[in-house]
């Protein structure tokens, strides 16, 4: 079985243009960032007489490395390659309550009364390259991966998507391999994500695919 296989074409198609719109937006904000950050640089160094790449070579210097580097974190450029597509198992789960401070912010951590808190499930995957991945799932993701995968189960990660796919056993569950959000009344698309869920019955029913033709 190849990765495709378990991943239906207009999933597939939805995170291929996940992807593409990530990268456009990525550049945008890049382009925008060096703009801006290079232009204070040399704008600091013509208008200031101490500060210039002569008389300080070294902090002018860290300081171009740096505006160089800062957009891969802060746009979060890096999953383009920490969340490249693999196959494996899963060898550990690990759970954790984390604070949130997406909403709240930093300022609010000595006031415990309006702290947030997130489910997060910490889950071990070994490729089939003898490397290990790890994945943080959090909140609604956490709850599914922990009914959905179970030690020892051979799996597919797609880039772009946040869910594993298994090769063995079927799921009863609609979600969405985006979010980790479950399928709620007649709804086909996540509206989160607004990828199809991923229905594993209906898939494998389709391809007339079943446990013992799932190998990796």
């Amino acid at each position: 079985m190849s990765r495709a296989d378990l991943l239906p074409q207009e999933i597939a198609i939805e995170l291929k243009k996940k992807k593409k719109k990530f990268i456009v937006k990525s550049i945008i904000k890049t382009a925008i960032f060096y703009l801006l950050g290079f232009g204070f640089l040399l704008l600091s160094e013509h208008k200031s007489e101490s500060f210039d790449r002569y008389s300080e070579p070294y902090l002018f210097w860290f300081l171009c490395i740096l505006v160089l580097v800062l957009p891969v974190f802060l746009f979060n450029i890096y999953i383009l390659v920490t969340r490249r597509s693999f196959k494996g198992k899963v060898v550990g789960m690990k759970n954790q309550v984390r604070m949130d401070l997406s909403e709240c912010g930093m300022f609010l951590r000595a006031n415990a009364a309006r702290i947030k808190y997130k489910d997060v499930c910490i889950v071990s995957f070994e490729t089939e390259k003898g490397g290990t991945r790890r994945i943080a799932f959090e909140n609604e993701e956490a709850v599914l991966i922990r009914d959905y995968c179970k030690i020892g189960d051979e799996i597919s990660y797609t880039e772009f998507s946040k869910i594993p796919l298994k090769y063995h056993g079927v799921y009863e569950k609609k979600f969405c391999v985006c979010c980790g959000n479950t399928q709620r009344g007649e709804d086909t698309c996540c509206a989160k994500c607004k990828v199809p869920f991923y229905d594993e019955k209906a898939n494998r029913d389709e391809l007339g695919l079943w446990q013992e033709d799932f190998k990796i």
